[in-house]
């Protein structure tokens, strides 16, 4: 018997097996009949084209079900929430920012993100960064302002992604908007990358993050093909294509290093040539089969070691016999 799954649909377990022996046919339509149209009383007609009556429209019904059970296994909210709106979202930063300016443990306010490149578009999310003057202050006053979030503007959820003495809390609110506030001390506190304007208060003079190290990537590449190989060998298909995803990540990401592009999160992938992008189109899985992710792992095997061979042709003459055989043995 199936079971019911949470957010679906009940299943219709309770459905009448088929009969032994030819059923009466309804006179008149019915829910709970496998019949979904009206069927004349029976007579004395061939007992063969009754039977293929029936059957017919129980196979209807049964594709029809069938098709609303797909179509309710992911259900169509009744209104959908309204997202925020520019001048919404000017609001909402003014708001934290005065809080910010009246606030004593707060040495210094920032812009960064797109807006503090003149680049914010519709799309944009609110990306703050604060310096509080004492370390001991951090904790308290994140939470200070994490209140003020969820009381003002109603959040659904917040996360922590942390980077040294930073702490980004990333909140979620009903309107669809993200609010990135990061909070450090009043030592660590300036621009780590050049999409950083101070406000208010003051900053320190820090070094910029800098950009991944092309070694490194070439490293993950090398690494990821192996986890590719045993992934496919193995049958583990879904895991497979995780690492050939992964694997042409790293690629990409030497791509964007070679030509002065961010090379992190895909910031830099649609500022590629086109003529490079198309050819990354290859390396996409697009079914999941082995015989098709050995296709996308060949194609990404092909590009790395394109890459790596712009960093280091030394190294790629090294690598690329054991490459090219990691995309090839799988079957074995």
């Amino acid at each position: 018997m199936a079971q019911n799954n949470p957010g679906r649909r009940p299943m219709l377990s309770n459905q009448p097996p088929t009969p032994a022996i030819d059923p009466p046919l309804p006179t008149s339509p019915s829910l709970s009949s496998p019949c979904c149209i009206t069927t004349p009383p029976m007579t004395r007609r061939s007992t063969k084209y009754a039977r293929s009556t029936v059957m017919r429209n129980l196979r209807e019904r049964t594709q029809y079900v069938a098709t609303m059970r797909r179509a309710v296994a992911f259900p169509v909210p009744v209104a959908f929430v309204p997202m925020y709106t520019p001048s919404e979202r000017e609001r909402i930063r003014a708001g934290i920012l005065a809080r910010a300016r009246e606030d004593p443990r707060i040495t210094g306010g920032a812009l960064t993100g797109s807006a503090a490149a003149d680049n914010e578009d519709a799309w944009s999310d609110i990306d703050l960064a604060f310096g509080v003057a004492s370390a001991a202050d951090v904790a308290p006053v994140l939470a200070d302002y994490s209140s003020y979030m969820y009381e003002t503007h109603g959040v659904m959820h917040d996360v922590d992604v942390t980077a040294g003495a930073w702490i980004y809390r990333v909140f979620l609110l009903p309107n669809t908007l993200q609010v990135d506030l990061a909070f450090a001390p009043a030592s660590d506190f300036g621009a780590r990358a050049p999409t950083f304007r101070l406000l208010f208060g003051e900053a320190a003079d820090l070094t910029h993050v800098p950009p991944p190290d092309a070694t490194v990537l070439i490293g993950y590449a090398w690494l990821y093909a192996l986890h590719v190989r045993s992934s496919l060998a193995r049958g583990k298909l879904w895991q497979a294509e995780y690492m050939v995803s992964a694997m042409r990540d790293q690629s990409f990401a030497l791509a964007c290093l070679r030509r002065d592009l961010p090379a992190r999160e895909g910031r830099g992938l649609d500022r590629l040539p086109e003529d490079l992008r198309a050819r990354y189109e290859d390396a996409l899985v697009c079914g999941m089969s082995a015989d098709e992710i050995g296709r996308a792992f060949r194609a990404a095997t092909a590009l790395a070691l394109e890459e790596i061979g712009h960093v280091d042709r030394a190294l790629e003459r090294r690598v690329r016999p054991v490459m090219l055989a990691l995309a090839e043995s799988w079957r074995r």
